[in-house]
């Protein structure tokens, strides 16, 4: 049965979490397997994506500079502004009903400035309340009790030839949904070599990072998080066996009063 748009209780019972509080959930409409399994996949989950938009504050290069140099671009050092400001984007998926998203953590590690929308509209300004940096994954809050979240698979019996579905916000194309097989499981990267990475085909781009990937029964298999430039028909995700031993720690570590 695919589950979806349930609270936070549904989260903790599938992670072993403490239950910080009671709370009513829905399930969704069964839906049988066949031509529309994706469609039926990308309508239910994505409310419980959102797309992530950055402001990072970088210190001004020019100010490095000798202030011979400054004339020459037209301005004098005391004009020149200290800090310059640059946008990025990313994605995040919901994973407590009471708030809490996923993403991963170099997309929001130099933030300023971050701001959660989802499809319906709706925008809130999040915050990292924990990270880990070794498994790029971050936990964001936002002021929110009745977010739609994703079920995270627990089985772990991910099969090269499975089929797969990412959402996310590629190159700020908002909400996009692309589908893939799994090519390669436990794939150990240079960047990162404590995580064994799923490799697939599905089309992943800078903005996806973050966002979910999902197996045909609607459940987080994994966290889109890498791809090679240059090349199509490799990219990379965190699996959900790390994301549920990182996410109970954060979750934990997050909880009302330590945040």
């Amino acid at each position: 049965m695919l589950k979806f748009c349930c609270t936070m209780m549904a989260t903790i019972m599938a992670l072993n979490l403490p239950y910080p509080g009671s709370a009513n959930y829905a399930q969704a409409k069964v839906y049988p397997w066949g031509p529309e399994t994706i469609a039926n996949i990308a309508r239910l989950c994505i409310p419980a994506v959102a797309n992530i938009n950055t402001v990072e504050q970088r210190r001004n290069p020019m100010l490095e500079l000798e202030p011979f140099f400054h004339g020459f671009f037209g301005t004098e050092g005391s004009q020149l502004p200290a800090f310059f400001e640059t946008k990025g984007i990313g994605s995040a998926f919901a994973v407590a009903a009471d708030g809490l998203l996923i993403t991963n953590w170099h997309v929001v590690k130099k933030a300023k400035i971050i701001t959660v929308a989802f499809q319906s509209g709706k925008q809130y300004p999040g915050r990292v309340v924990g990270y880990d940096a070794l498994a790029d994954l971050a936990l964001l809050r936002v002021h929110a009790n009745d977010l739609p979240i994703l079920p995270i698979d627990r089985n772990d019996d991910l099969q090269v030839g499975e089929w797969v579905v990412a959402i996310g916000n590629p190159l700020g194309l908002t909400t996009t949904v692309t589908a893939g097989i799994v090519s390669g499981i436990r794939r150990g990267l240079a960047i990162n070599e404590s995580i064994p990475f799923i490799q697939t085909d599905t089309p992943i781009n800078p903005g996806n990072s973050g966002g979910p990937l999902l197996d045909l029964q609607g459940q987080v298999v994994g966290v889109n998080t890498a791809i090679i430039r240059n090349v199509s028909g490799i990219s990379f995700a965190i699996p959900a066996q790390t994301l549920r031993s990182v996410l109970i720690k954060l979750q934990t570590s997050s909880a009302p009063g330590k945040t």
